[in-house]
């Protein structure tokens, strides 16, 4: 070790250890500090240990008035739960929070979060998403940029342009959140639900996601669009629920229901559709217009070919009407 009274600086080398108190203490190959700005810069391999955590760096600097200590050039920090590696990083004592910059990446048993920028509390593990974030795991892919992600708890706010992509779904919103222990997701705001393999839409203003039950819940401006026949068509209701897996799904619309197609349109109180078996029932006071036709009746099954999606048959059940404008109008 050198000391430099007059400057107020010390400089130690080979095996240098730094204790603050009982509960922080940090090794080093080397090690500068000045008395008067109370700043400490360690280099080589450089070990910091506290109660809750361990960060490693190949130089570290510390403002022991501020409490602050951070790094320029890749460091890792590892707690009870996340590894956690960035270009740069800064992290506050005080309250034991770390921020990331640059290349950022967590890691923990069930998943992988890459940032441009996050806050991370090593005491809750709650990290703060700032910039383009996504969270892989085996279940699903998440992107957002802005957000807040609890790594113990698994629960998540995502708060813009926000997408969970599961298999073949996609769930967007401006704001989503996820419970990944119950496979939970609810989205507010804008919301759009795609399924690549149904080739179908869904949009609205609330939305609720269980995976367990593989079901979707939508309210607010509900409408769902599915591709049938090179046409599209459009079901509207206060609510839509659809349910099932890929191979077996029904889709169920209540209250105010409305559907539309290029060659087809109708309404009634609620609707029930068997894509497996490619039946449609419209139900409480159904009215359809089809080919200058309009049709009632108690209830309306619309029929058709599951494999080639083309409308075979109408069935009306009870009190069928079917009225038609004559040639002299």
């Amino acid at each position: 070790a050198y000391i430099y009274q007059d400057e107020n600086l010390m400089k130690a080398l080979g095996n240098v250890v730094m204790n603050q108190g009982d509960t922080v203490f940090q090794y080093s190959k080397y090690a500068d500090y000045d008395g008067n700005t109370k700043m400490a810069t360690s280099w080589g391999d450089v070990l910091l240990k506290d109660e809750l955590m361990e960060l490693r760096t190949d130089t570290l600097y510390f403002d022991r008035t501020k409490q602050h200590l951070f790094y320029r050039n890749s460091g890792t920090i590892k707690d009870t739960t996340n590894v956690l590696k960035s270009r740069i990083g800064n992290y506050y004592l005080r309250t034991n929070t770390f921020q990331a910059f640059n290349k950022v990446v967590v890691t923990n048993d069930d998943s992988v979060l890459v940032s441009e920028h996050l806050d991370y509390n090593t005491e809750t593990g709650i990290a703060d998403l700032y910039g383009p974030s996504t969270i892989t795991s085996e279940e699903n892919t998440i992107y957002t940029e802005r957000g807040k992600h609890n790594s113990k708890t698994n629960i998540s706010h995502f708060l813009k342009n926000s997408k969970i992509y599961y298999g073949e779904r996609t769930i967007a919103g401006d704001s989503l959140y996820y419970n990944k222990g119950i496979e939970f997701a609810s989205a507010t705001g804008n919301i759009k639900v795609v399924d690549t393999v149904q080739n179908s839409v869904i949009r609205g203003g609330y939305a609720e996601f269980h995976k367990a039950k593989d079901s979707v819940f939508i309210v607010d401006r509900a409408v769902a669009v599915s591709l049938a026949q090179n046409d599209s068509i459009y079901i509207h209701g206060d609510t839509l629920m659809v349910t099932g897996q890929v191979e077996d799904r029904l889709i169920r619309a209540f209250r105010h229901v409305k559907i539309f197609k290029t060659d087809l349109q109708g309404k009634c109180d609620s609707l029930v559709s068997y894509e497996k078996i490619g039946l449609t029932k419209f139900l409480t006071n159904p009215v359809l217009w089809a080919q200058g036709n309009q049709i009632t009746g108690d209830t309306i099954h619309l029929i058709s070919n599951p494999e080639t999606e083309q409308l075979d048959s109408l069935k009306i059940w009870n009190n069928a009407l079917m009225v038609q404008k004559d040639s002299v109008g």
